[in-house]
């Protein structure tokens, strides 16, 4: 109700900050307003508990939300013609101050919640049952969280792991479980057995429905390397799903879209002059069009077509795609100077405006090195559940130009797939920044 009750009372507020009487319709109106807070704000999901949901998101989420909120009001107004007795400028600034309040609201809450956890405040006590790989690598990412409010005690498996169990110690075997989470209250178990241990771990959980523990399951592709779980339900069954993309969730989606837009834009309207003297370069110095159109693949592995400004004498878009080398005979003259500034790459903002490309994300091969490269490095394919950007993580951090050995693309694919599990607006702007720092003086750029 914190919600829905702020909004309510910012009303009367911006009527005294602007001398407008608090009256009947007002009193109505933000009566409505909270009524219409309960259901919209439960409606779009605000209150869903997403570990992975951010300060972009949640932001998002509430803008949504209060949108809703919005038109239910404004619908309201407009059959009962109430509006026409109010002020235009109490509800236009009441329409805006109340998501900013809210907005502040929920992420003063959320770091509030984060640093009372850090603390040791409102933490539940919990032990691993296993100490395999998967075990460990759940115990250690909980230990690197203390804001996720969950304290460890210890492992429990019927014999020691070769590789031992790291900072937590081995409290016991599995039938020695249900007494120490009697007599320590503990509140939660992490089962984590191996995948042959599914007959234990269900004769262990039969075991403790006599105690008030509450019980989860690890999957155990944890260990094996899969990036990204999300949990859905098809036909009323939960199932574990893959999804190496930080953009599952339409909020950050949109915050994506925006974000291109406006820089692919800004970039658009700064870079007009210079795009305009590089075609007309390249037209005068050599034969052949001004942009060169090449196909590559974008989200989920469709093809696109990426523009660029001609650099070499040939337009090579076919079986065969040769790399560019130092010192390259195909590169003109203009074109050599295009390289290495990276201004060949400026059409590529068209790309970004019509959603093909992002400003930010991994660099689009040619489509003969996608197949070349998706045999001999595991999860390269997973690049593409992103859409290609103009720059990225891997490229500000030296993996750019020519890939002479498949470890040299290995490392850019790992750059590429950091960036995804890990992405925010913050990690995009620090590359956009970063980007311009070495645009003029990177050695691979030929």
């Amino acid at each position: 109700m914190v919600d829905p009750v702020l909004v309510a009372l910012l009303l009367p507020a911006v009527c005294m900050v602007l001398g407008q009487p608090f009256d009947r319709n007002y009193q109505v109106l933000a009566v409505f307003g909270l009524l219409g807070g309960v259901w919209a704000f439960r409606t779009t999901g605000l209150y869903g508990r997403d570990g992975r949901r951010g300060a972009v998101a949640t932001i998002v989420r509430v803008w949504v939300a209060w949108l809703c909120v919005v038109a239910l009001l404004v619908g309201i107004g407009v059959l009962t013609g109430s509006t026409d007795e109010m002020a235009i400028q109490v509800l236009v600034v009441w329409a805006l101050i109340a998501p900013v309040a809210l907005s502040a609201a929920h992420l003063a809450a959320a770091g509030a919640m984060r640093g009372l956890r850090t603390r040791g405040f409102g933490t539940r006590s919990a032990v691993m049952v296993g100490a395999g790989p998967t075990a460990r690598e759940f115990a250690q990412r909980l230990m690197d969280s203390p804001s996720s409010g969950i304290r460890l005690l210890g492992y429990f498996d019927d014999r020691e792991p070769s590789g031992g169990t790291g900072m937590l110690p081995l409290l016991g075997s599995l039938n020695s479980l249900p007494d120490f989470i009697k007599a320590k209250r503990v509140d939660h178990v992490y089962m984590a057995l191996p995948m042959g241990g599914h007959g234990r771990a269900a004769r262990l959980a039969k075991r403790l429905l006599d105690t008030t523990v509450s019980v989860s399951f690890l999957p155990q592709v944890l260990s094996a390397g899969v990036p990204t779980l999300h949990i859905e339900e098809v036909a009323g069954i939960p199932l574990f799903t893959s999804r190496d993309t930080p953009f599952a969730d339409w909020g950050r989606r949109l915050a994506k879209r925006a974000s291109d837009i406006v820089m692919a834009g800004v970039g658009v309207v700064v870079a007009a002059p210079i795009m305009a003297v590089v075609a007309l370069g390249v037209k005068l110095t050599s034969r052949g069009p001004v942009l060169f159109r090449q196909r590559r693949h974008g989200l989920d592995g469709t093809e696109i077509v990426v523009y660029k400004f001609r650099s070499m004498t040939v337009m090579e878009d076919g079986a065969e795609v040769v790399q560019a080398r130092r010192n390259d005979p195909r590169v003109t003259r203009l074109g050599r100077f295009l390289r290495g500034t990276s201004l060949d790459e400026l059409p590529q903002l068209i790309n970004v405006l019509q959603g093909r490309m992002s400003m930010i994300g991994p660099r689009p091969h040619a489509l003969t090195h996608n197949d070349y490269y998706r045999e001999l490095i595991s999860g390269y394919a997973g690049r593409h559940k992103i859409k290609p950007g103009l720059s990225g993580w891997a490229q500000v951090h030296g993996h750019r130009g020519e890939t002479s050995t498949v470890d040299a693309m290995r490392m850019r694919v790992e750059h590429d797939l950091y960036y995804m599990r890990n992405w925010s607006l913050w990690m995009d702007l620090r590359i956009a920044v970063k980007t311009l720092v070495v645009l003029f003086k990177h050695p691979k750029a030929y």
